[in-house]
């Protein structure tokens, strides 16, 4: 009876701790205007498609490790869930000093209409330096809220 009440706790501790915030939620990201000029830094460009969600995340990030992030969400199953993105990554809060995997969800990029159109994010920003950011598609309830993932990270 302890050993399952402690892997319950767990458990739920493991669930608070992935859930995904807003990017607006922290202080982690400044909301961009969609003329960011960008040019000379890298980029790539992360796309999935699991459950009937489609996703693709544009990534830039330059030499000093500002990164800017945005991306698209197309939902095409009439399976009741609405298509979201969520990305996860880690900051550097103060020189030489990582934290680990922060996760939030691309706002407001959400799709409940199964018309095979495209919902936007807007284009944020990194407030710390950043890296090793992924992301993932995810399947949403009515309310936008993240409900599941898909378990690989691109």
């Amino acid at each position: 009876m302890k050993r399952r009440i402690i892997a319950l706790l767990t458990v739920t501790f493991a669930a608070v701790l992935i859930a995904a915030s807003p990017a607006s939620a922290t202080d982690d990201w400044v909301k961009m205007s969609s003329n960011v000029d960008t040019t000379g830094w890298a980029n790539r460009t992360a796309k999935s498609s699991v459950g009937g969600v489609k996703m693709e995340v544009y990534v830039y990030w330059s030499g000093s490790m500002d990164v800017v992030v945005g991306g698209a969400v197309s939902d095409v199953e009439t399976d009741g869930y609405c298509g979201a993105i969520q990305i996860r990554y880690q900051i550097s809060p103060s020189p030489g000093e990582w934290s680990g995997w922060h996760y939030r969800q691309l706002e407001p990029a959400v799709d409940c209409s199964t018309d095979g159109n495209w919902v936007g994010s807007y284009l944020w920003l990194s407030r710390y330096p950043t890296m090793n950011l992924q992301a993932r598609a995810c399947h949403a309830n009515t309310s936008g809220a993240i409900v599941e993932c898909e378990g690989t990270w691109h």
